[in-house]
């Protein structure tokens, strides 16, 4: 299971989240046909997508515009 959350750009405190049990890759970007769908200017239409690879999870830049990670990892 992985837990995405989106966080308020200047206050760090979550907006939204999402949660994917079985998903073998999660696909974010403005277009309506990803798993998650941001409405910003500054996201591609396919930004990102997170795959499941070999146990671990993998983070794949699809857009033009990069991508910034922010990781936190729940004990």
């Amino acid at each position: 299971m992985i837990t995405l959350t989106l966080l308020h750009p200047v206050q760090s405190t979550p907006v939204q989240s999402w949660s994917f049990e079985q998903d073998p890759a999660i696909r974010i970007g403005r277009a309506v046909d990803n798993h998650v769908v941001l409405y910003s200017a500054v996201v591609s239409r396919y930004h990102v997508e997170v795959r499941l690879t070999d146990n671990q999870w993998e983070v794949v830049n699809l857009g033009t515009n990069g991508t910034y990670l922010g990781l936190a990892e729940k004990v």
